[in-house]
Order: C-alpha cells, then sequence, then structure tokens
C-alpha cells in the first residue's frame, strides 16, 4: 500500500508537471485587432476563457468558447480567435483566461461654452463597476459633470426621470475615480461627458480561472 501511494502521488506530480501553460500572451497589437466592436463603442471590458489543445511544439487547435461575462458582446469568440495566434509550453489540454481591458485615452473638456473644447487624457479613470441591482445586462451611462480647479470631478447631472439606484453609483464612481491633469484657466472649471458601465456580476466567476 505505501508503494502505491508513492506510484501515485509520483505519478500526479507528473501530470501536474505536463499541463501546459502560454508560452506567449496575447499583445497589444492582438486585443486592438480583436477587441469587439460594440463593446469598444461602449468603453466596456469583458473577460473570456478558451479551451485549447496543444500538440508537442506549443501549437494550440480545437478551441472553442468556454464561458464569456458579459454575455453577447462577442468576448468569447473573440478570444477563441486570439489564441489561434498564442504557443503553448508543451502537449495538452489547457483553459486560457483572457481579459479584454481599456485604457481610456483622451476626452474633450470644456468650458462653459459648448464649442471651446480640448482633447485630455485623464490621470485615473473608471468606468466598469457592478451593477448595484439585479440584471442580466450591462447599463451604459454617459455623465455631463464639472470639474473642480484640481482636476477633479465635482459633481455629475443626471437626466429628469432617470433611475437613482442606477445613476447615484455611476456618479459617485465618476466622481471618486476620474481625475484630470492640471488644465488652462477656465478648463479647469468646465465640463466633460464621462462614460460609466454598471456590470451584474458573473455567476459563474468563481470557477474560472484568473491571470
Amino acid at each position: 500500500m505505501a508503494l502505491a501511494s508513492v506510484l501515485a502521488a509520483l505519478g500526479a506530480a507528473a501530470d501536474a508537471q505536463t499541463t501546459p501553460t502560454l508560452a506567449t500572451q496575447p499583445s497589444n497589437a492582438l486585443y486592438d485587432q480583436y477587441y469587439p466592436h460594440n463593446a469598444y463603442d461602449l468603453f466596456l471590458e469583458g473577460d473570456a476563457w478558451v479551451t485549447c489543445s496543444a500538440d508537442d511544439a506549443g501549437v494550440l487547435s480545437g478551441c472553442a468558447k468556454a464561458h464569456e461575462w458579459p454575455l453577447d458582446f462577442g468576448f468569447g469568440d473573440a478570444a477563441v480567435k486570439m489564441v489561434r495566434h498564442l504557443k503553448a509550453t508543451g502537449p495538452g489540454r489547457l483553459t486560457i483566461p483572457i481579459h479584454f481591458g481599456l485604457s481610456m485615452g483622451t476626452l474633450t473638456v470644456c468650458r462653459s461654452s459648448d464649442t471651446d473644447c480640448i482633447l485630455v487624457e485623464p490621470l485615473a479613470s473608471t468606468f466598469s463597476l457592478p451593477l448595484p441591482v439585479p440584471g442580466s445586462k450591462p447599463v451604459s451611462i454617459y455623465l455631463r459633470c464639472r470639474l473642480s480647479p484640481d482636476g477633479a470631478v465635482a459633481a455629475c447631472g443626471i437626466p429628469a426621470d432617470s433611475d437613482p439606484k442606477l445613476f447615484n453609483p455611476a456618479i459617485d464612481a465618476a466622481v471618486k475615480g476620474y481625475r484630470f491633469p492640471h488644465l488652462p484657466t477656465g478648463f479647469n472649471l468646465g465640463w466633460t461627458i464621462l462614460p460609466v458601465n454598471l456590470i451584474p456580476a458573473d455567476p459563474d466567476a468563481a470557477q474560472w480561472p484568473r491571470e
């Protein structure tokens, strides 16, 4: 029995050692090429998990979407296309997590006049946070916000008859998460439009690997 236990342990260790991992990681160019367009336009981030087989040379084949979140934005199909460009460390079956994340880039900041505007890249941004009310689809909100002299967000307006359960958390995220650099006189007390996505919690998140 002792020898059998040792052999079983050695076999398990060998299996663990031969489980392949990624030898290469997705490049920024691949993310630019395959990021789902409708999600990109909404500043929407997402995750997908893909299962593949790898041969002795680490070439991946038979890749299929195992899971994606949020649903219906194409993150899973995009991830399958991306991983075809990658290689594994050796033969076997592996599950590959892909996170589609974004940097904000530039935003338009205006004086009190709607026509006197400049493009500015925020020092900090936050445009994805958990949906605070039950739902199965993300809610994309655009907030018109005033800036304070130090580049922080002073306050944001909401449309009339809007749902405070949605807009209040979005405003709180914008006020706490966005910050701009020093702006020219007049613009530092101006306004901007900030995107915020409220995303439902993934019910299967605990089952999937993270990078």
